[in-house]
């Protein structure tokens, strides 16, 4: 009876636990708010928290200590044996919907990573694990090619040249990646003979721009300082627009308000289409969530390679939407590219004879035979 009794305390307590109560949607949504509140809200700005989110996941579960705990609380990460079955669970629940995620791991093969590791990045993160070449200026331009035609492939040519030759070095060991491509049509398309140009109000500017317009039933919010309405696709998914004024601030609290306040109303919509593709580099981004050590020599990623010689070096996300009559095309890629913190011995380094030398010519035994100096070469 006692051990039945302490059986029952024991699934109670574990289900009580904060990391039961975990919610990967509501997540992924408070980090996408917070990753938003980073980028410049007077320029067209487009990102895919989802991307980002499933790109580092891999990336955390390499990492340990205060490196591990950066980017847990960052990027808003449970524990990562819950991390992985939730994103694991979320990609396959998400193989026969309009999005298509796409997960890919790029393997110097020349550098050794644990079988552990790869097996989870595998097992969990259903990303392949594909060999390449980071020694030489030649090959990384290849491998830079290699990955920019897969993420093109996956996303139907919308996320061109992710990778540039650039951003890689030979110190460069891994890459990981990660794109999603999203197609849907509007449940009720809107007629391209209505779209004409129309008004846009950009602060005391008003341009004209191809506005669409339909009628019908939408989930809508209105309040003193914003507006809200919620446009369906026919797959189940659906584009959210708030239009606030000059003073709101998105919060996860006030966005979940405004989703459990819509109510569903008669509406003429008139809505601009647009277009915007975005290319950046998130380093700045995530270290205003508090995500810093992952890119500095005190990076510690020793459950990759069992060693603590590991940072990143760059991470780039990349994005394009299409809005228009018939629905809308939007495609994410997300890089993050992991490199060694200085070259080990035996590793290719640059030794340039540029000035004048000594030199000797030694037998066998290492007896000096010949000693000189150049000076002048050219002599």
């Amino acid at each position: 009876m006692k051990k039945l009794l302490a059986e029952i305390i024991t699934v109670i307590t574990v289900l009580s636990s904060p990391s039961m109560a975990f919610n990967l949607k509501q997540s992924i949504n408070n980090f996408a708010i917070r990753l938003f509140n980073t980028t410049n809200k007077t320029a067209n700005v487009l990102i895919s928290p989802y991307s980002i989110y499933i790109a580092f996941g891999p990336v955390y579960e390499g990492a340990a200590g205060k490196t591990a705990q950066e980017i847990k609380n960052g990027l808003g990460y449970p524990e990562k044996n819950r991390l992985r079955l939730e994103i694991s669970r979320e990609i396959k629940n998400k193989a026969n919907s309009p999005i298509n995620i796409f997960n890919r791991m790029y393997i110097d093969k020349h550098f050794t990573v644990l079988k552990t590791y790869q097996n989870i990045v595998r097992n969990y993160y259903h990303a392949d694990i594909k060999s390449v070449d980071f020694s030489n200026k030649e090959n990384r331009c290849k491998t830079a090619e290699k990955i920019n035609s897969d993420v093109e492939n996956a996303t139907k040519g919308k996320i061109k040249n992710l990778i540039r030759p650039g951003d890689l070095n030979r110190l460069t060991r891994l890459i990981n990646v990660n794109a999603v491509y999203f197609k849907d049509s509007w449940e009720k398309p809107f007629e391209p003979q209505e779209t004409e140009k129309r008004p846009f109000f950009v602060g005391e500017k008003t341009i004209y721009v191809p506005t669409m317009t339909t009628t019908g039933y939408f989930n809508v919010y209105n309040s003193n300082n914003l507006k809200a309405i919620t446009i369906p696709y026919k797959n189940g998914f659906k584009m959210t627009i708030i239009v606030p004024d000059n003073k709101f601030k998105l919060t996860p609290e006030n966005y979940n308000f405004i989703k459990s306040r819509m109510k569903r109303k008669y509406i003429k919509l008139y809505l601009p289409k647009f277009k915007i593709k975005s290319r950046l580099y998130i380093k700045k981004n995530l270290s205003k969530l508090g995500v810093k050590i992952p890119f500095t020599p005190g990076a510690n990623f020793k459950n990759i390679d069992g060693k603590k010689d590991l940072y990143i070096q760059k991470a780039i996300h990349q994005t394009f939407v299409n809005v228009d009559e018939n629905g809308t095309e939007a495609a994410a890629a997300t890089a993050v590219i992991i490199g060694l913190k200085c070259l080990p011995p035996g590793v290719e380094e640059i030794f340039k004879v540029n000035r004048p030398f000594i030199f000797t010519i030694n037998d066998s035994n290492d007896t000096i035979l010949f000693i000189g100096n150049v000076h002048r070469p050219e002599e």
